[in-house]
């Protein structure tokens, strides 16, 4: 939803003052020099816009932050999704990656999954991030040295959250297409409850779509020991190579 004017002006005055830190509507009253009733009218309107996100609660006080400018038009042009799906502790962080991550050459997609996807998350869970790229070095560890940068770039919220009790950090898995179409293993969690939050042209809604139908076809069965997850797919984990769709 696009902004009416007011309600831009209300958010580039809030945004040039507060940034990404934590306000309350008293505060944003304070700093757009309007009447705290506005200021719950106009987050009200912030957050069913995509613009704010209610972080937290402080006794009966909801802390707000707003959404970086440019994670905001990547959003209305429809280039980040499930938002809205994305836990407010980890917001900034995963739509700081997404934003970052979809101005980089070759990266066809991006999806968060294991505990932060689920909502089952610790105070000290990482984020478990898969990378789509076209453009990857055969070696694990060079292709993780690859998007290092891009946490480095959101080392900022990362000790932001720290200072709130939350340690964490992006913990990489990056692929190329033709290694999604063996399916390795990770594949199948991420298929199950992963979050797509950044893809070109539909790319990995696709093949996780064509994955979940081959484990139904397959009869395959997910349990769980020590509350860690596994597949049962007998002998059939061989066919569960799929055909690439065609990539954005």
């Amino acid at each position: 939803m696009w902004l009416q004017r007011w309600l831009g002006k209300i958010y580039a005055r809030g945004w040039s003052e507060l940034r990404t830190g934590p306000f309350t509507a008293d505060g944003l009253a304070g700093v757009a020099g309007i009447e705290l009733n506005k200021a719950r009218v106009a987050l009200s309107l912030l957050k069913r816009a995509g613009a704010a996100i209610g972080f937290a609660k402080e006794g009966r006080k909801t802390v707000y932050r707003f959404v970086d400018p440019r994670a905001y038009l990547l959003l209305e042009a429809g280039i980040l999704k499930n938002v809205r799906r994305v836990p407010p502790r980890y917001f900034h962080l995963i739509i700081g990656a997404a934003s970052e991550l979809s101005f980089m050459k070759g990266v066809l997609g991006f999806a968060v999954y294991g505990s932060v996807a689920r909502g089952d998350f610790k105070p000290t869970s990482d984020v478990d991030a898969l990378v789509v790229s076209r453009d990857l070095p055969r070696s694990l560890a060079k292709r993780v040295d690859a998007f290092l940068g891009v946490e480095e770039l959101l080392r900022g919220e990362i000790s932001f959250l720290a200072d709130r009790g939350v340690y964490t950090h992006l913990s990489w898995t990056p692929l190329t297409p033709e290694e999604l179409a063996r399916v390795p293993p990770v594949l199948l969690d991420i298929a199950e409850d992963g979050l797509v939050v950044f893809e070109k042209g539909g790319f990995l809604t696709k093949i996780l779509t064509l994955i979940r139908g081959k484990l139904v076809e397959l009869g395959a069965s997910r349990f769980e020991v020590c509350g860690k997850g596994y597949w049962d797919l007998g002998a059939k984990w061989g066919e569960l190579a799929i055909e690439l769709p065609e990539a954005g």
